[in-house]
């Protein structure tokens, strides 16, 4: 397991990948408020729009669970990079949006993307925070995800109302300036891998000790 500063490094990293989760959810119930808006816009049917927030919702699930088991392989500083620069390009790409299919690949790339920080987030806590820190580091991450569901709607309505609906794109995009601290104190190495030969020594020699005893 690596091992890093906690006094520098805890200290940062996890308000930063807080305020990332946060913004993360702060997409999710932004748009909520917004179809009205958006469906008459783009001229869709109730169904159609849904589908901005539906489709959002299953890939950022589906994601969320490879990001974890991704991390078994690829350093999570690499996830990560790649994850914010997926949500944040995808938030440019909606910026620009002017018709219901680049909007709606904006969101399902925006969903592949934002599932990095909660599907990283838990596994950088279990992983690499020792274990009496651990649930203040795990409360930090969980409240700034609440913050975010409840905070989204007020922010995703009052934009909606007075700049438009493409400005919520916008506010996602931020996710692009946490980056480069994000890749400067985020692990940089994969776990040890499990030793198999010594597990399978192990084995043997407590089978062999199992024996002698009966």
């Amino acid at each position: 397991m690596e091992r890093f500063n906690p006094s520098f490094r805890e200290s940062l990293i996890i308000p930063l990948w807080s305020i990332t989760v946060m913004l993360v959810v702060m997409n999710t119930t932004m748009f909520n408020v917004a179809l009205p808006t958006v469906a008459q816009a783009l001229h869709l049917t109730a169904t159609s729009a849904s589908w901005i927030v539906t489709g959002y919702s299953i890939l950022f699930a589906i994601s969320s669970i490879t990001y974890s088991r991704l991390s078994d392989f690829i350093p999570i500083r690499t996830l990560l990079t790649l994850g914010l620069l997926l949500l944040g390009g995808a938030s440019i790409v909606g910026m620009l949006a002017t018709n219901y299919y680049m909007l709606m690949a904006a969101r399902l790339l925006q969903a592949v993307g934002a599932a990095s920080a909660p599907g990283l987030g838990i596994v950088l806590v279990t992983r690499y925070i020792p274990v009496e820190r651990r649930g203040r580091s795990m409360s930090g991450i969980v409240s700034a995800a609440s913050f975010g569901f409840g905070f989204g709607p007020i922010v995703g309505g009052i934009l909606t109302q007075y700049i438009g609906y493409s400005s919520l794109f916008a506010v996602t995009a931020l996710v692009l300036l946490a980056l480069p601290s994000s890749c400067a104190i985020c692990p940089s190495k994969l776990r040890p891998p499990f030793d198999l030969t010594g597990g399978a020594r192990s084995s043997s020699g407590s089978v062999q000790r199992g024996c002698s005893c009966t």
